[in-house]
């Protein structure tokens, strides 16, 4: 019984094919997909459409991106915090060893002569 239900499928399918109509009811699903698409909600159209990156393998692709991304990410945060932990020492050593204290003394000279520079050209 149900034997003959799908021998007659497969003949009805091999004479469509045969006759070209399996190719036109495609095309014709394709575009009343594409209209019904128009009248989803939103999250509906969302979620067909990760699923068809899912079915294509787009979506395994962008994970794969993302997990890149993210590596890269983690590892320019590490240097970064390795050269903020350098700086800071550095600041550190310079400011035990009174070496900031200098250089600011130096710049403070510095513009003590241009603002004495510029007094005298303003008279």
């Amino acid at each position: 019984d149900f034997q003959q239900l799908k021998d007659r499928a497969m003949k009805s399918l091999l004479q469509m094919k045969r006759a070209g109509g399996l190719d036109r009811l495609a095309q014709e699903m394709a575009s009343e997909k594409v209209s019904s698409r128009s009248r989803m909600p939103p999250k509906e159209r969302v979620l067909r459409s990760l699923l068809e990156m899912k079915r294509s393998g787009e979506l395994e692709l962008l994970a794969q991106e993302m997990s890149d991304t993210q590596a890269k990410l983690e590892e320019n945060a590490l240097q970064l915090r390795e050269i903020s932990a350098r700086m800071r020492r550095g600041s550190l050593d310079a400011k035990r060893s009174g070496e900031l204290e200098r250089i600011a003394g130096e710049m403070e000279q510095v513009l003590e002569n241009k603002m004495q520079t510029i007094r005298e050209r303003a008279r």
